[in-house]
């Protein structure tokens, strides 16, 4: 597929580059090539091509330019056709919103909240640049003041739900579950037809223990939208958490027929069969790796398919093929400790005393830095997606 575009890309630089005097004349067709130089690979041509854009003298060709340049990655370029604004229109708070927006996506979080301070100052500021400026202060691990901006951003736009997702999100990813649950709750009520306030609310509920309240929250979400993955995701999570396992099976089941290409499914069944089973249950066992390897061929970059399938070995004494799983799953998810302590386990075990020790700097380092997570992960029943 890959290969495939950017035969379409240089297609396209072929067709626009053989007529470039009504190239000159079309800003749309010059941002167009840009475009294409940028997919390629090929930046200086792409910047040499908006330069062309900036020689117009006006100021929408310009923010095509850095519109095109800011969604190819090119956040030095975006900012300096930005700033090459001269004048009144240059400060103008569209403008340095659009600066701001970039700065972000570069992430220089401290120079975008520079830049929005002067906007919100006074009653000025719009509901997206508080939200920009939320987002801001959760980067720049400030929870109190992203609250604040999202809530300042909620009161402008009461009728935007993204506003209230984006609040929850930031409380739950920064532990204030309580608070992010009554926001859910809010949330719920205000857009009752929404699977996605559902499912955070369902997802809010689960890391709160309040497993039979999140099944409630993500049927509710499937009953609005059941092609929704994720809404699948966290009702198979929640029942195997409620010791629902009759349930949750069905769930998994049905999930596996109409998600063909989902691999987190599979991993989940074996988690809970791993979990649920009698031990030295081999059956189960075998049928727990074979959901593994499959989720492996579907998605060869989901380290958890890795990390169960690491410990199965392990456990059954495979230790080289366990070693070489858990190497990949802490490739994958080098920020999850608990793979790092598992393959400590599988070196210690094959005397690979360096290594090992290695592992176990690893884990502690990680656990020091992220304190909830292993906590996080058992109170889900080890079946986190």
């Amino acid at each position: 597929m890959a290969s495939e575009n950017s035969g379409d890309y240089a297609t396209a630089v072929k067709m626009l580059s053989s007529v470039p005097q009504e190239i000159e004349k079309q800003p749309e067709s010059i941002a167009a090539l840009a475009s294409s130089y940028y997919h390629l690979k090929e930046r200086e041509k792409a910047r040499a091509t908006i330069e062309k854009l900036s020689s117009l003298r006006a100021i929408k060709p310009v923010l095509l330019g850095a519109q095109i340049a800011d969604q190819s990655g090119d956040f030095e370029e975006s900012e300096r056709l930005l700033n090459s604004i001269p004048g009144a229109a240059g400060d103008s708070p569209d403008i340095q919103f659009r600066k701001a927006n970039v700065q972000y996506h570069a992430g220089h979080f401290a120079q975008c909240q520079t830049t929005l301070e002067p906007l919100l100052a006074g009653s000025g500021g719009t509901a997206q640049m508080y939200n920009l400026m939320g987002w801001c202060y959760h980067r720049l691990k400030k929870p109190k003041e992203a609250t604040e901006a999202f809530e300042h951003a909620i009161a402008l736009a009461s009728a935007d739900e993204s506003n209230y997702i984006d609040l929850i999100k930031v409380l739950e990813a920064h532990y204030f579950l309580r608070v992010a649950l009554d926001a859910a709750n809010r949330g719920v009520g205000l857009f009752p037809k929404s699977a996605e306030m559902l499912n955070l609310k369902g997802s809010i509920e689960r890391r709160m223990f309040h497993f039979n309240d999140a099944v409630t929250s993500y049927r509710r979400a499937i009953q609005l939208q059941d092609t929704n993955v994720e809404s699948c995701l966290g009702l198979a999570i929640s029942q195997i958490s409620a010791e629902s396992i009759t349930e949750a099976t069905s769930t998994l089941k049905s999930a596996l027929e109409r998600f063909p290409n989902e691999a987190r499914f599979e991993v989940i069944y074996a988690r809970m069969l791993l979990t649920h089973a009698d031990t030295g249950d081999h059956a189960v066992i075998t049928k727990a790796e074979q959901l593994l390897n499959r989720a492996i061929k579907k998605d060869p970059a989901n380290s958890e398919a890795f990390f169960e399938l690491g410990k199965i070995e392990l456990n059954d004494g495979r230790l080289t093929q366990a070693c070489q799983h858990l190497e990949r799953a802490t490739k994958l998810s080098p920020e999850k400790s608990e793979p790092h302590f598992v393959l400590w386990r599988a070196y210690k075990s094959l005397n690979r005393t360096a290594d090992a020790a290695r592992e176990l700097e690893n884990f502690k380092r990680l656990e020091q830095n992220q304190p909830g997570e292993r906590q996080e992960n058992l109170s889900i029943t080890e079946a986190q997606p």
